[in-house]
């Protein structure tokens, strides 16, 4: 009995350990799990590439103005000296004395497309610019790499997105919600919109905008934010069709919008499942009131394909989750393979000091007690510093199933970039070219320029399959796959590796192609 007792004990042990590791500091990136650059300003955008690489893109000071700033991290979280100037890009655009990166994003030729802003005295721009993989200008793109465009035509652009045809979706506000499409060289789209360009309005003032943008399989574009109603804030999502046009299809006339505590609700990422539901992950704020402050939580939405709550999401279609003491603020979510998802931005711990934060929840909604303590985690770079503060802007997954945070941290003055890297380890990863997870089905021919054909040695029994880009998106989906074989037209997508994922009979398998 006492053996039995002693076996018991130490498998409890080991079990603890493992649930535990799986959301602790990765210590092989960086020695420590975190790392706070030499780089003054904040990283508002991260991108982890096929290789592990790391991409962190923001903004800071540079000869007393703001600048473009992006670097590149390896895998074991040294700076690649091979990218820029040792590793680092530092970007300005014609006459502009202020200019921001405020998203990313990474095309499957490996190059990376930066949008943001810059400004010049009293003249606002929408500014993009396109860099080759080893960091230099892609003269091939708008005009030497670079595109200003005014603001007072074209809005904001705070979020941006890929579509598998290579055009480039830009999300801002413009008297509401707005939306820019480019050509994959960086021209503007006539063919969306007019000239290029949509806008709608939302709520009953134009105050709220557009915030994260995300493009479903079947092309139509989602952008969310919020929208201002007497005083409040609601979170707010609207979809157009693929020329531009509302899909009056979603919600009461193309947009939906939800007021979850009565104050300020927005939504900062808009990621969709392969069934097409859409998960909405933004911040929900409490208005200060008898003496106590304003707290803000995470807050994750999950709606079906018309835009309606989906109330197999946490029984009610949406999650309010406080995890500090006042301020807990999500910017980016993760859709994993097995359905669980990620959010992660910053919150408030009990010293009232900012910490990275990171949630994973379970495909229903409820947190995920394996990950962390009660589903999430927290850290600090600098714990015996009181007056320390980590602000997790951007998230990504890397092929392994590790989960980047990046932002800023700060001690004093403006901050510096920063990252940390969690373990994930009950997470099936993106598999790499050389790896097949999925021995039962065979792709071919691979690599591929037109159609891939896929044989299993199972007979599949109503099984999906998705095709997933380099940044996450889902670029094609197939349903109600029976027998043994299917074809996949792959000719539409652009260049680069892509991940298959085929889910059957409660088996997943992941195959990487590669489009030619």
């Amino acid at each position: 009995m006492f053996v039995k007792k002693l076996i018991l004990v130490a498998f409890l042990f080991g079990l603890a350990k493992t649930l535990s590791a799986q959301a602790s500091l990765d210590t092989t990136f960086n020695h420590t799990g975190q790392l706070v650059s030499t780089i003054s300003g904040h990283a508002k955008s991260c991108i982890a590439q096929p290789d592990g690489k790391i991409i962190i893109g923001g903004y800071g000071n540079y000869n007393q103005v703001s600048r473009y700033k992006i670097t590149r991290v390896q895998n074991n979280g040294n700076l690649d000296s091979t990218f820029g100037s040792n590793g680092l890009v530092i970007d300005s655009f014609f006459h502009t004395e202020h200019d921001e990166i405020l998203s990313m994003l990474l095309q499957p030729d490996g190059k990376i497309i930066a949008i943001g802003r810059s400004d010049s005295f009293t003249t606002f721009s929408i500014s993009v610019a396109r860099y080759l993989p080893n960091g230099l200008h892609d003269s091939s793109f708008a005009t030497n790499g670079q595109l200003l465009l005014p603001q007072a035509t074209y809005g904001s652009a705070i979020a941006a997105a890929l579509q598998p045809d290579g055009k480039i979706i830009i999300a801002g506000s413009h008297n509401g919600f707005g939306l820019l499409r480019l050509t994959s060289n960086g021209i503007i789209d006539n063919n969306f919109g007019t000239n290029g360009f949509v806008s709608m309005f939302i709520g009953t003032a134009n105050y709220g905008g557009g915030q994260a943008v995300a493009v479903q399989a079947d092309g139509k574009i989602l952008i969310g934010g919020s929208s201002y109603h007497n005083t409040f804030y609601w979170a707010a999502i609207g979809r157009f069709n693929i020329d531009g046009s509302i899909d009056n299809s979603f919600g009461t006339n193309g947009i939906a919008e939800y007021s979850m505590r009565g104050y300020y609700d927005e939504i900062n990422c808009i990621v969709i499942q392969p069934d097409g539901k859409i998960i909405c992950s933004g911040n929900s704020t409490i208005n200060a009131s008898g003496g106590n402050p304003a707290t803000t939580a995470f807050m994750i939405l999950r709606l079906d394909t018309t835009g309606q709550m989906d109330n197999t999401f946490n029984s009610t279609g949406q999650l309010i989750k406080s995890i500090g003491n006042r301020t807990d603020k999500c910017y980016q979510s993760i859709l994993q393979n097995d359905g669980k998802i990620i959010v992660g931005g910053y919150s408030t711990n009990a010293n009232i000091n900012i910490d990275f934060a990171v949630c994973r929840l379970l495909a229903n909604g409820t947190d995920d007690n394996t990950f962390g303590g009660n589903g999430f985690v927290t850290s600090n770079i600098n714990q015996n510093s009181s007056n320390f503060n980590d602000y997790g802007q951007s998230m990504c997954m890397q092929p392994d199933g590790k989960i980047v945070l990046a932002g800023y941290s700060v001690l004093s003055g403006f901050g510096n970039f920063s990252a940390m890297r969690f373990l994930n380890t009950n997470v099936v990863g993106i598999t790499s070219p050389n790896k097949n997870t999925s021995a039962w089905i065979s792709l071919y021919p691979n690599p591929s320029r037109d159609i891939i054909y896929l044989k299993s040695t199972i007979s599949l029994q109503d099984a999906s399959l998705q095709i997933i880009n380099q940044q996450g998106q889902i670029v094609m989906q197939q349903q109600h796959i029976n027998g043994n074989h299917s074809t996949l037209p792959i000719g539409n997508l652009t260049k680069g590796i892509y991940v298959v994922q085929i889910v059957t009979q409660g088996k997943i398998g992941n195959y990487t192609i590669e489009k030619l």
